[in-house]
């Protein structure tokens, strides 16, 4: 009797510490996965921009052009933010690449103060920073940037 009083009595305190109930249980916080679609924000931070200027340029045939400029703050610093976690593009030895379609010009602003500058399209479909580090496009940047800019193909 004495035996089943001291096993209930610690019982609770060995399921707190050994993580009972909690099915994939880890210590460290695993992040959450970038949002597609663009999510309401309370309030954006001054090193976070507040519009995007687009520029995008047709590799076939004539040389066409389109602009935007999105000023939606909340889809603007979403994209810029998956832009921070976009897996680097290594080279291979005989890297083949696609064309793109089209090549596109990223100026994000904070106000009318340009905040970074990237390319999109222009080596092998990645996303080229200013310090020329390419990156890969995710499916999550890919439809972020279609949503926001209302069009089928990047």
């Amino acid at each position: 009797m004495r035996n089943r009083f001291f096993l209930f009595s610690f019982l609770p305190l060995f399921c707190l510490f050994a993580g009972c109930g909690r099915s994939g249980f880890s210590p460290q916080p695993q992040p959450l996965p970038p949002q597609v679609t663009c999510v309401s924000a309370s309030h954006a931070p001054q090193s976070q921009p507040t519009t995007l200027q687009l520029t995008r340029v047709s590799t076939y045939g004539a040389a066409t052009e389109r602009s935007w400029t999105i000023t939606d703050v909340t889809c603007v610093q979403q994209l810029f933010q998956v832009i921070q976690y976009l897996p680097r593009h290594y080279a291979e030895s005989g890297d083949t690449c696609t064309i793109s379609r089209y090549d596109s010009s990223l100026n994000f602003l904070v106000g009318t103060k340009s905040l970074q500058k990237d390319d999109l399209g222009g080596y092998c479909r990645t996303l080229t920073l200013k310090n020329g580090i390419h990156l890969d496009p995710t499916d999550t940047f890919n439809s972020l940037l279609r949503n926001m800019l209302n069009v089928n193909h990047l």
